[in-house]
C-alpha cells in the first residue's frame, strides 16, 4: 500500500498466478512468496508429513469459499455480459457506474487497446461486505480514503467453478459513496467483472 496524495490505493491483484502467497506481505511481493512457497515445498522433501501438510495449505488458500456468492458469479460469467467501456482517466471513472447487486456480469472494454480502464462502483450502505469476481489475468485495484474500506479475502480462484478462471476478493466497505475501480494498462485480456454484496 503507498499514500499519494492522502489517497491510499490498495493494489487488487488479478494475476491468478500469485494466488497462495502469504497474504501479509504487499501484493508486489505475492509473486515472490508464491515462488518462495514452492521452492520451500519442494525442499522439504525429508519429512513426509511437513511435505503434505504444505502441499495441502498450497491447495486450499489458493481457493475462494465455494458458497451462494461464488456460485452466483460462475452463472453470470457463464451468461452474456453487459458491455461498458471505461473512462480513459480516474477524473473520468464516473461515466460508468456500476453497483453490487449481484445481478449482472460486465464486460469493461477499455477506451484505447491496452490502455487503462475506469470505473465508478457506487457502494449504498455502510459496513458491507462485497465479493469482487474478475476473469483471469486481469489487474486492477480500487481506490479510496484511509478508514472507507479494508481487504477482508485476497484474491483467490473462485471456489465454486475453479476452472473457469474466474478471481474472488472480499472487502469490507465502512462508508457508503463512490469508489474508483482503476483496470492497469498493459493487458489485452477482457476484463469481465461481477460485484457482489453479500446479506
Amino acid at each position: 500500500m503507498t499514500f499519494d496524495r492522502s489517497i491510499l490505493i490498495l493494489a487488487l491483484m488479478g494475476t491468478l498466478t500469485a494466488c497462495g502467497g502469504d497474504d501479509t506481505k504487499g501484493t508486489g511481493d505475492t509473486a515472490e512468496a508464491d515462488t518462495d512457497t514452492d521452492t520451500d515445498t519442494d525442499t522439504d522433501t525429508d519429512s513426509d508429513s511437513d511435505s503434505d501438510t504444505d502441499s495441502d495449505t498450497d491447495s486450499d488458500s489458493s481457493l475462494g469459499p465455494d458458497d451462494s456468492y461464488a456460485a452466483a458469479a460462475c452463472t453470470l460469467f457463464e451468461g452474456e455480459p453487459t458491455t461498458i467501456t471505461g473512462a480513459a482517466t480516474e477524473a473520468d471513472a464516473g461515466q460508468e457506474i456500476i453497483s453490487p447487486d449481484g445481478g449482472l456480469n460486465y464486460l469493461i472494454e477499455r477506451p484505447t487497446d491496452g490502455g487503462d480502464a475506469w470505473v465508478m462502483l457506487e457502494i449504498a450502505d455502510w459496513s458491507v461486505d462485497v465479493r469482487f469476481f474478475v476473469s483471469e489475468g486481469v489487474d486492477y485495484e480500487l481506490v479510496y480514503a484511509p478508514g472507507t474500506a479494508e481487504l477482508l479475502q485476497a484474491e483467490v480462484l473462485n471456489g465454486a467453478c475453479p476452472d473457469a478462471g474466474i478471481g474472488d476478493q472480499e472487502l469490507k466497505f465502512h462508508s457508503w459513496g463512490d469508489y474508483p475501480l482503476h483496470f492497469m494498462a498493459g493487458s489485452e485480456e477482457p476484463i469481465r467483472l461481477t460485484v457482489i454484496q453479500e446479506g
